[in-house]
């Protein structure tokens, strides 16, 4: 319908695909749904590390975009 958002159709790992989709990322995703699948209520925690430009921030706005559809608290921090 006009004036609504496009919804992009969710891929095996349960992250959205679409124009901004992780490409070749499929391990690091799957480890992100891995750990939110285990969240029983407690705490988790997730770090992601690497050299610049690999693709940790696309791959921590998908888990994050993610934990919030699934209810989770996300806390998150970056540096200034």
């Amino acid at each position: 319908m006009e004036g609504e958002a496009p919804v992009a159709p969710a891929a095996a790992n349960g992250v959205a695909v679409g124009v901004n989709a992780p490409a070749g990322r499929g391990c690091e995703l799957d480890a992100v749904q891995a750990l939110l699948e285990r969240q029983d209520g407690g705490a988790g925690a997730l770090l992601l590390d690497g050299e610049a430009g690999i693709g940790k921030t696309v791959v921590w706005e998908a888990g994050v975009a993610s934990a919030a559809k699934r209810g989770l608290l996300v806390l998150t921090c970056r540096p200034a």
